[in-house]
C-alpha cells in the first residue's frame, strides 16, 4: 500500500530529477527560468520546485544571486560563495583621472586581497562576456558611463556589475551605479568664482560633451541663474576644444584674448588634467594665475596641489566611490539590479582662484 506521504516523496523525487536533466540541457551561465514557470513547466508546486531547486543548490549545480536570478553553475564552481576572488576593471582610459582610478583601485583590491584583471576599451565589446564565462570572476566594475549597455549585458548573463560613472541627464541606470553629484559639483565651481567676485567667466568645454545632455553643466546654469535673480551682471563665454587647443599652438592668441577690457576674469576647465593644460598654456603666454585670470579645475588630482599655483578643484570622492564600488562586489549577498549610490563633491579652494584684480 503506498501512503500519502511516500506518493508525494516519489513526487518530489521525480521533479528533482526532471530539473535536474533540464539544468542539464542549459549551458553553464544561462539563467533558469522563475518559479512561476518551472511549476507550470513541470506541473508542480511551489513548495516541490523550492525543494528540488535548493537541493541543486546543495549539489552546486545551480546558483542563486539575489536580485539578479538562479543559474547554471559553472562546472568548476560549486557554489557563489566559493568564487574566484578576482574583479574585472573595464574602463575607457582617458590617461589621465583613469590613472588615478586604477591606482586607487590597486590599493583597495590589495586590503580586499583580491585580483584585478584590468580590460582597457575604446568601446562596449564581447570580449568581457569571453572572460566571464572562461574566469568565472566575482564581479565586473565598469568605469564610465559609456559601458552602460556592456554593463546590462553581464548583468543580464548573471555577472555581478557595478559601474562607477555619471548617467547623463534624465537617464536612470538598470544596474549598479556609483556616481558623484556633477550637478552640484557644477554648482559649487561657478558659485565659488562668483562669491570671489568674478562676473566675467569663460568655460572650457571638453569634447564630444553635450551641454544638453550634462549634469555638471546644468549645475553652472543652475549658479548663474542664482546669481543673477541676487542682480549680479554675468558675462558668460563658452571656449571649444579647438580655440584652447589653438591657445597651446600659439600661446600669443591666448594673451590677445585675456588681455581684452572685456576678457574674462576666471576660466573653469573641465576637469584637472586640462587645467594642468590651460595653466601651463597661460603661462607661456605671459597670462598670470590668478593675477590676470582665475582658474579653477575638476577632481581633485594629485598633480593639481603641486601646481604653480595650486589648483581650486572640486573633489567628487572617488576614494569612497571605489571603496564602495569594491565592498557591493564582495558582499555575501549581491545589491538589487536597480542600485544607484551618489556621493556629495565637496570644494577644494586653491591659490589658482582668487578675487578678480
Amino acid at each position: 500500500m503506498t501512503t500519502g506521504r511516500t506518493s508525494r516523496r516519489a513526487d518530489r523525487q521525480q521533479i528533482l530529477r526532471a530539473l535536474e536533466e533540464f539544468c542539464a540541457s542549459l549551458q553553464p551561465g544561462d539563467r533558469i527560468p522563475t518559479h512561476t514557470t518551472l511549476m507550470r513547466q513541470f506541473n508542480a508546486s511551489e513548495r516541490a520546485i523550492q525543494a528540488a531547486l535548493a537541493v541543486l543548490q546543495e549539489q552546486g549545480k545551480i546558483v542563486r544571486k539575489n536580485g539578479v536570478g538562479t543559474f547554471v553553475a559553472q562546472p568548476d564552481t560549486a557554489s557563489f560563495d566559493k568564487a574566484d576572488r578576482t574583479l574585472v576593471v573595464v574602463a575607457r582610459p582617458d590617461h589621465s583621472f583613469f590613472d588615478r582610478f586604477l591606482d586607487l583601485l590597486f590599493r583597495y583590491a590589495e586590503e580586499a586581497d583580491l585580483n584585478l584583471i584590468c580590460q582597457p576599451v575604446e568601446s562596449p565589446n564581447s570580449r568581457s562576456l569571453a572572460l566571464a564565462n572562461t574566469l568565472h570572476p566575482l564581479g565586473f566594475l565598469l568605469f564610465g558611463y559609456p559601458l552602460a549597455p556592456l554593463a546590462l549585458q553581464l548583468q543580464q548573463h548573471g555577472n555581478r556589475v557595478v559601474l562607477v560613472g555619471s548617467p547623463p541627464v534624465d537617464v536612470t541606470p538598470e544596474f549598479p551605479c556609483i556616481y558623484n553629484d556633477h550637478e552640484h559639483g557644477g554648482y559649487l565651481t561657478t558659485m565659488h568664482l562668483i562669491e570671489l567676485g568674478h562676473r566675467r567667466i569663460a568655460y572650457a568645454q571638453a569634447g564630444m560633451i553635450d551641454p544638453l545632455q550634462n549634469r555638471r553643466w546644468r549645475g553652472h546654469q543652475r549658479a548663474l541663474a542664482e546669481a543673477r535673480r541676487l542682480g549680479f551682471a554675468l558675462d558668460i563665454t563658452l571656449l571649444s576644444p579647438e580655440q584652447t587647443e589653438g591657445w597651446e599652438a600659439d600661446p600669443e592668441q591666448a594673451n590677445a584674448f585675456f588681455t581684452g577690457p572685456d576678457a574674462p576674469t576666471a576660466l573653469a576647465a573641465w576637469n584637472d588634467h586640462e587645467a594642468l593644460r590651460l595653466l601651463a598654456t597661460l603661462t607661456r603666454a605671459g597670462i598670470s594665475v590668478p593675477a590676470r585670470v582665475s582658474l579653477i579645475g575638476y577632481d581633485a588630482l594629485p598633480e593639481g596641489t603641486t601646481a604653480h599655483p595650486p589648483l581650486a578643484t572640486v573633489d567628487h570622492g572617488m576614494r569612497r566611490q571605489l571603496a564602495t564600488a569594491v565592498d557591493l562586489l564582495t558582499r555575501a549577498e549581491p545589491v538589487p539590479a536597480a542600485h544607484s549610490l551618489v556621493f556629495m563633491p565637496t570644494l577644494v579652494p586653491g591659490p589658482s582662484a582668487a578675487p578678480p584684480r
